[in-house]
């Protein structure tokens, strides 16, 4: 096994080490799929989120094992980025994983609970008249991110939390293990934006105004965001088949 603990919470560290064994008070369970996330309590009286990720691949093992950051390691890392850049997300607590050999198995990453709820709660229960300052405001923050060259890679509803104080809406992301520094191609942006599951309001209200804001073409949006969705419906539909074909060989 390997810790990594934030000094801010060395109070946690016992607790922290209890963890993989389960040590802990399952509040609630946000996902039980390929990861586990779930709210837990600590000593300290407070919640947290743990996340656990899934055993990866074989080559994947591999690599976590020898080459490459975990995505516990990851995400841990990627929240100081953010917060050094002036970007909202819970603060680390932890992260720590272990390994069998050479061969990465799984690994856990700990954070502060952020009680907000998602820009996609937010958006349905906004009167129609206010959608357009938080549609207005979320792009911005968008374009902030690019400008400061950071590039989520699940940039979708479900990951990106709001609180409102008056007209303003402060915006703070999750799931930050998938992410990477560069400076984004419009395609990049289309891309991010696809993932937001485009419905016609998305496309013909909001999409103008992006445009606007981005200071581009909204018909050459149009044709990348198209060509987004298209590669993500194709990467989508050859994982099935992968499934169903590994799934037939057992």
């Amino acid at each position: 096994m390997y810790y990594i603990i934030n000094p801010e919470f060395s109070a946690l560290t016992s607790f922290v080490h209890t963890l993989p064994g389960g040590g802990y008070r399952v509040e609630h369970t946000y996902c039980n799929h390929r990861n586990v996330v779930e709210l837990i309590a600590a000593p300290d009286g407070r919640q947290y989120v743990l996340k656990r990720f899934k055993r990866p691949s074989l080559v994947n093992r591999l690599v976590y094992g020898v080459i490459r950051k975990d995505k516990a390691r990851r995400a841990y890392d990627n929240a100081f980025m953010l917060l050094d850049n002036g970007i909202d997300t819970p603060r680390p607590v932890a992260c720590f994983g272990c390994r069998r050999h050479l061969l990465y198995d799984t690994g856990w990453y700990l954070s502060q609970y952020m009680p907000r709820p998602t820009i996609v709660q937010v958006y349905r229960n906004l009167p129609d008249d206010a959608r357009d300052g938080l549609m207005t405001q979320f792009f911005q923050f968008t374009l902030a991110l690019y400008r400061k060259h950071i590039i989520d890679k699940d940039y979708n509803g479900g990951n990106i939390l709001v609180e409102q104080v008056g007209r303003e809406f402060h915006f703070a992301l999750v799931d930050i293990n998938r992410m990477r520094r560069g400076t984004p191609s419009l395609r990049d942006e289309m891309r991010a934006m696809s993932q937001m599951s485009p419905t016609a309001e998305l496309i013909d209200r909001w999409l103008p105004l992006y445009a606007r804001l981005r200071g581009a073409d909204a018909a050459l949006l149009r044709r990348l965001l198209d060509a987004a969705d298209r590669h993500i419906a194709h990467k989508q539909a050859f994982k099935r088949r992968l499934r169903d074909l590994l799934g037939k060989k057992h």
